[in-house]
């Protein structure tokens, strides 16, 4: 896994598989707003 995401990924607990599955979601969704934001405002 890649170092940032690991990193992101400690503000999250996660206690089962879905936890994680969510938690990687979110991460994947705050990246692609934050691209989206930079390039566009």
């Amino acid at each position: 896994m890649h170092n940032a995401i690991s990193q992101m990924l400690k503000k999250y607990q996660c206690h089962s598989q879905q936890d994680f599955i969510n938690a990687i979601k979110e991460i994947f969704q705050e990246t692609a707003l934050w691209t989206v934001a930079s390039k566009f405002f």
